[in-house]
């Protein structure tokens, strides 16, 4: 994923305490994106979409949000937006879903 050329270009200049806060959100980032997928399955079959749909879409910088995790990884969220919803079905695990029909 893009998060992925900040870690490999920057890791030797970040310290220990700081490239595991990194690993975390960059994690949390992962798992949105993953869910923002499912939902765009969702949306897809003409159901409404639900919090991680808001969470992409949102021009929001607080922590935690799609902005916000874009800055702290150092990736361009228009271009994080535009790559995630050229290939968002590879974010879909078969078991992944199965659990959004699973939810209907």
């Amino acid at each position: 994923m893009i998060y992925e050329e900040f870690a490999h270009n920057q890791r030797s200049a970040i310290s220990e305490p700081d490239l595991a806060n990194l690993k975390l959100w960059a994690h949390v980032f992962t798992v949105g994106l993953k869910d923002f997928a499912e939902d765009q399955l969702r949306v897809e079959k003409g159901k409404f979409p639900r919090e991680p749909s808001y969470w992409f879409w949102s021009n929001a910088n607080e922590t935690g949000s799609f902005e916000w995790c874009c800055d702290l990884l150092k990736i361009d969220s228009g271009r994080a937006r535009t790559e995630t919803l050229a290939q968002w079905r590879d974010l879909l695990p078969g078991s992944s879903i199965r659990r959004a029909d699973a939810e209907d």
